[in-house]
């Protein structure tokens, strides 16, 4: 691990409020990179396509960031996990676009192809996954909207059954 990141935050409305920037304050302070961001929503939606896709398929589909990173079934799954993430973000009134995507897609072929996201490692060393926190949110608030997600749909259910699988 190389790369602490940074946090982002920002409010709901865009607004850059003196509350925000306390809280910047505090957390820079304490040593903790941050950034504050009037399009919160957006590069909070922008975040999760890339999750949903890129941490889903690995696990599902037992690869590194080499087998979503050439064509292939992982990387087309991956991809319309991404695009269902995508349509629900539209849904709420978040424009994510098909350059959002291909930038993910240039920084993901930048990775180490033997490496790995968090939830292929989690799969791996037989720990919960966060797939409440990807497929699970596009498909509850996709319902919302009555949006099919096969994609998000899929994944879910593969993952909650090597999860189950890990007792065995």
């Amino acid at each position: 691990y190389t790369h602490a990141g940074t946090l982002a935050l920002g409010e709901a409305d865009g607004a850059i409020t003196a509350r925000l920037k306390a809280v910047a304050a505090l957390l820079e302070g304490c040593g903790i990179a941050c950034q504050l961001r009037g399009d919160i929503l957006r590069h909070q939606w922008s975040k999760l396509m890339l999750n949903v896709g890129v941490n889903q398929a690995t696990a599902v589909y037992g690869t590194d960031y080499s087998g979503v990173q050439a064509p292939g079934p992982a990387r087309q799954a991956m991809l319309a996990a991404m695009e269902e993430a995508r349509a629900v973000a539209a849904a709420q009134g978040v424009s994510l676009t098909e350059r959002d995507v291909e930038g993910w897609l240039e920084l993901l072929a930048t990775f180490d192809p033997r490496g790995m996201p968090s939830m292929r490692q989690d799969v791996l060393a037989k720990r919960p996954t966060e797939v409440e926190e990807f497929a699970g949110v596009v498909r509850q608030r996709a319902k919302k909207y009555g949006m099919p997600t096969p994609a998000n749909d899929f994944f879910y259910t593969r993952i909650r059954e090597i999860e189950a699988g890990y007792d065995q």
